[in-house]
């Protein structure tokens, strides 16, 4: 999923990644079911929680909206990014949904392409 992010990072909606060190954020991997949470972002401990689906671009798309919370809390301070969460969470979170279509479209056009070049076409 590192290397799916890294080539995210190079296009231009997945572009605030390069002013996150997205690789020293914790991930764990928790049990849960589809179509509920299936992942939160922990700012204190600076944690992703993140559930299994079946589906990869999806998994991807949850990850990355996770991680725009963390580029806000990177952005903000951990106070402020508090603060306006409590205050504006829609706002908030339209910017996280966003990356999140945003990421699971690019990760779905990647598994196209790389099984179009494994099968020379």
């Amino acid at each position: 999923m590192l290397e799916l992010l890294r080539l995210y990072a190079k296009t231009e909606s997945g572009s605030w990644l390069n002013d996150l060190n997205a690789e020293s954020i914790n991930v764990q991997f928790i049990s849960g079911t589809e179509g509920t949470r299936q992942a939160v972002y922990r700012p204190l401990e600076n944690t992703v929680l993140l559930a299994e689906d079946s589906d990869p671009a999806v998994l991807f798309g949850s990850y990355v909206h996770e991680l725009y919370h963390a580029y806000q809390r990177h952005k903000y301070g951990l106070l402020l990014y508090w603060l306006l969460l409590g205050l504006f969470r829609p706002l908030m979170e339209r910017g996280a949904k966003q990356a999140e279509l945003n990421a699971t479209e690019f990760a779905c056009n990647h598994r196209l392409e790389t099984w179009k070049t494994e099968n020379g076409l």
